[in-house]
């Protein structure tokens, strides 16, 4: 059965790869039970966050718009710093 040899290039796509995409908490029957909890957490951690605090990019150190992608399956941003001004509603 080739579903059972390891063999990468059978996700190939006339010599693309599949697009990758991410699925931190499964689909499905085997989905993570905690999902709906994870996420209104990070909605309340960002809320809270966006709320508290001004964001300004560091003029020392420009933003670089382009992603980085590791090993991993995640494209993230490349790192980048930001000055933090606490508002005072708080």
């Amino acid at each position: 059965m080739p579903g059972c040899k390891f063999n990468p290039e059978r996700y190939k796509e006339g010599g693309k790869a599949l697009e990758q995409r991410v699925i931190p908490f499964g689909i499905g029957k085997r989905s993570c039970i905690g999902e709906t909890l994870a996420r209104a957490e990070i909605f309340l951690i960002l809320a809270n966050l966006i709320s508290r605090y001004e964001m300004f990019e560091d003029p020392e150190a420009p933003v670089d718009m382009e992603s980085v992608t590791p090993i991993g399956m995640m494209h993230r941003p490349k790192n980048f710093n930001v000055i933090l001004k606490q508002t005072l509603c708080f």
